[in-house]
């Protein structure tokens, strides 16, 4: 499928993810182009892309027509997008009349409420994937496809369990709250747990603060400004019982540390919809996390689930581009 195949792959750049897909591709005989999505990854460059595009309008279209030049005489077998949250359409349309035999694929793992650039430049691929049921449901256009796990969360640790339960992940929205709520259930029932709270921006952070105390005062001692790598939130994941995994509001989907803790055969407390999980995580490993409601249940937190019940390899890095590279 991927033999000798030459694939223009264009993504936004998201904790390395994007680099595990490229050497996946590579590792399975392709030759990949890649190139970023966004002309800069600063804190501006970012919020102008998804609150002021008109701003940064003209700075796109230069970086994408240095994009078409540098292909425009090299043969590609497949365009390949993840997410499409920058790319103007007149800009996409002229990479794709450069090469009009090859294959044109877009992947989106944020849902189109976040990412209404997207909707504009749908109906330019041949296929469409999204790991969120409900704009699956309201788009013609998109096929539902979860996400993927990375290859460093299948490897197998010997180590203690030194948590009962982990949180890894972006202090977005809400979530700040229902940890909040969590840390005072754990402290009450003496459950250890792991907090590791992201934030990309230090200016972002510190105008949030600003006009949010309650954010301030419990994210003051928790923030931290560095992520982790992939091969850090496995070693992390594995010292631990149960993930908790705390959805946007806004989404239908299993979201990416969902479906690593799939790989990482760990249970899995989240606010997610559980009945959209069924059939994929063994049934006593998928627990219910209410938002306002939180409450840990000691059996599901302290007992252990046997690694043989879960079948995950449909949604390994590999199986997940066999499947999304099969069906165009």
């Amino acid at each position: 499928m991927f033999k000798n195949k030459k694939i223009l792959f264009i993504s936004a750049r998201f904790f390395n993810y994007e680099e595990q897909i490229k050497c996946k591709l590579e590792e399975l005989g392709a030759e990949v182009y890649f190139e970023d999505e966004r002309p800069s990854n600063s804190f501006l460059s970012k919020l102008f892309i998804r609150v002021y595009p008109r701003i940064i309008h003209e700075k796109i279209k230069m970086y994408y027509e240095d994009i078409f030049n540098r292909y425009r005489e090299k043969e590609i077998d497949y365009i390949f997008f993840i997410k499409a949250e920058a790319v103007p359409k007149e800009s996409l349309e002229k990479i794709i009349d450069c090469h009009p035999d090859a294959k044109k694929i877009l992947y989106l793992w944020d849902s189109l409420h976040y990412n209404p650039n997207a909707k504009k430049v749908l109906e330019l691929f041949d296929v469409v994937y999204s790991f969120d049921l409900d704009d699956c449901d309201s788009e013609k256009k998109l096929r539902y496809q979860p996400l993927f796990y990375s290859d460093p969360f299948k490897k197998e640790f010997e180590c203690n369990i030194d948590y009962d339960w982990c949180f890894i992940g972006s202090i977005h929205t809400d979530r700040y709250k229902i940890l909040r709520r969590l840390i005072i259930e754990s402290k009450k029932k003496n459950f250890n747990y792991y907090i590791y709270c992201y934030y990309p921006s230090k200016a972002l952070y510190f105008a949030r603060c600003l006009f949010d105390w309650s954010f301030l005062s419990f994210t003051y001692k928790q923030v931290k400004f560095k992520s982790l790598t992939l091969d850090e939130i496995s070693e992390i994941m594995s010292r631990s019982n149960v993930i908790v995994d705390i959805n946007r509001k806004m989404q239908r989907g299993m979201t990416m540390r969902s479906i690593e803790t799939l790989g990482a055969k760990k249970k899995l407390l989240t606010t997610n919809n559980v009945n959209d999980i069924k059939g994929i995580f063994p049934s006593d490993s998928v627990g219910y996390l209410e938002r306002e409601n939180v409450e840990l249940d000691i059996h599901f937190l302290k007992n252990n689930v046997s690694k043989k019940n879960f079948l995950n390899s449909n949604y390994s890095v590999e199986g997940w581009l066999k499947k999304i590279f099969n069906n165009v």
